[in-house]
């Protein structure tokens, strides 16, 4: 309620009679759901309704917030007194441009925060218990975001440029050739950087078809296989509602039921990008004398199981060389 209230969504001086929340919310009957659907009704029997969409290491999927803000919009005009979208991202990802909230002629009202700044808000009652657990959350997961330089960060600045140079040099000769033939494209640094920025992962990527792709690198935040060191991995995945989503799930699917060192993600959920990935800890990599011998080995293993992969299914939408 605290957190409501901060955001300016309720006023202290009008009492609550009642609060309803759901993770479960569907839109008229679809797949589509928030992550968060909140129905207040206050002391004079209005009613409010406020979704919570909230993104950390994904970007918004397509049409996303639009389809939400439709569904409360035609709210807006049917009993509820008051509408809000409430939009938290980790990083900056402006969305004030975006034509149905620039032109936005109904009572919905859209709120974006970081999540530094829920942190922020959330701070001042870390004494109650749930709370602490929700701050301590948060700081475990690199939500945060501390504003201020450590003795480490300082560190880690000045060791930058050595430590990008060897990123690249695992990523580079025999392992960038492969990568290139098999997805028909070249590495993108520029794309690469804002991976790092807005994802938490260093990756190349190779579109397809339409976000059908394959993508290679380091995986630095999210589900990592050991918190204190990074993921290198190689990923094959797909965007929600691809016009060909079925077939590639289908194989992926049969692929990693026989392959297991492969795990697919997001197969039963249209609303989710989904795929298969190989990952595998940093630590593993530095037992070898040469570190960056054995990176590039594990990539080219890897990348000769796309390579069986397409051979195996060449009819997925697979970008055609040359």
């Amino acid at each position: 309620m605290s957190f409501l209230k901060e955001c300016g969504i309720m006023q202290s001086e009008i009492g609550i009679e009642s609060i309803m929340v759901s993770t479960q919310y569907v839109l008229n009957n679809s797949e589509i759901r928030p992550d968060i659907a909140i129905k207040l009704t206050n002391e004079n029997m209005e009613q409010s309704i406020i979704f919570v969409e909230n993104k950390i290491h994904a970007a918004e999927g397509p049409n996303q917030l639009q389809r939400y803000f439709s569904y409360l919009s035609e709210k807006s005009q049917n009993n509820m007194c008051s509408c809000y979208l409430i939009y938290i991202t980790k990083n900056y990802d402006s969305k004030e441009n975006l034509d149905f909230l620039s032109n936005n002629t109904s009572e919905v009202n859209f709120i974006q925060l970081r999540w530094w700044q829920v942190f922020q808000i959330l701070k001042p009652y870390e004494d109650i218990e749930v709370i602490k657990e929700i701050l301590k959350f948060m700081k475990e997961r690199g939500l945060s975001m501390s504003r201020k330089f450590t003795i480490n960060d300082i560190s880690a600045l000045m060791n930058m440029n050595r430590v990008r140079e060897m990123v690249q040099e695992s990523l580079g000769g025999k392992v960038e050739e492969m990568f290139n033939e098999i997805s028909g494209m070249k590495y993108n640094m520029t794309s690469a950087d804002s991976q790092l920025r807005t994802t938490g992962r260093y990756i190349y990527m190779g579109n397809q078809d339409d976000w059908f792709w394959i993508g290679i690198g380091y995986w630095f935040e999210g589900k990592v296989i050991d918190t204190e060191y990074p993921d290198i991995g190689v990923v094959v995945g797909v965007k929600p509602y691809h016009s060909q989503r079925k077939i590639i799930v289908k194989a992926v699917s049969e692929y990693t039921a026989t392959n297991t060192i492969w795990k697919s993600f997001g197969l039963t959920n249209e609303d989710k990008w989904a795929g298969m990935w190989k990952k595998v800890s940093l630590k593993e990599m530095l037992s070898n004398e040469d570190h960056i011998f054995s990176i590039q080995q594990w990539y080219i293993n890897s990348l000769n199981d796309v390579i069986t992969f397409k051979e195996k299914y060449p009819k997925l939408p697979w970008k055609i060389n040359g």
